[in-house]
């Protein structure tokens, strides 16, 4: 019998930018994701994430839920604005999903 695992030492982040995704963080109803409604969606699965699991939130500062939600949201954002209107769309983030899934 190996070692016991503590259920809180792994932080489990959920960031399937799926349809759903796009639904709830489109906060003018445009149909599709601007940078900021990116981000604050990003912001939002990292913080319920955090929120979650006693180590992590022991653990990990705003500052540092900050500069992740930014490179993570400058990074996925170029990769995926794939017609470079500025705006992230369901269609433009399924590539992402299969990503994710893998």
């Amino acid at each position: 019998m190996g070692p016991a695992r503590d259920p809180n030492r792994n932080l489990t982040i959920n960031l399937a930018f799926d349809d759903a995704f796009v639904q709830r963080y489109d906060a003018d109803l445009s149909g599709t994701l601007t940078p900021e409604e990116f981000k604050a969606g990003v912001r939002a699965r990292l913080r319920e994430a955090v929120d979650s699991n006693p180590a992590a939130k022991a653990k990990i500062t705003p500052e540092n839920i900050e500069r992740l939600v930014k490179s993570l949201s400058d990074q996925t954002f170029t990769r995926y604005d794939v017609n470079h209107d500025g705006a992230l769309s369901a269609a433009e983030l399924k590539p992402s999903l299969r990503k994710n899934v893998a």
